[in-house]
């Protein structure tokens, strides 16, 4: 669906994902789609990098949910 746009089913299993849970880690996305962590996690630092993306730290897990701050979020 949206793999055309982000060229990565990764990328549109995490922002689909955000998008429906207010926060996100990358074990729950790779565990929930068969995914390796690996690829999920440098996935998520691209995303935050970009500024899509927001973390925060909840223990040893870091938790990320879409980015209000992004230009293209509505208000």
């Amino acid at each position: 669906m949206l793999e055309a746009l982000f060229n990565s089913k990764i990328t549109e299993k995490i922002l689909l994902s955000a998008y429906v849970r207010e926060e996100i880690y990358a074990r729950q996305i790779a565990s929930l789609f068969g995914l390796f962590l690996l690829p999920v996690q440098k996935q998520f630092k691209k995303l935050e990098a970009g500024g899509i993306l927001s973390s925060r730290p909840a223990g040893r897990t870091r938790l990320y949910s879409l980015n209000p701050a992004y230009p293209f979020m509505p208000n």
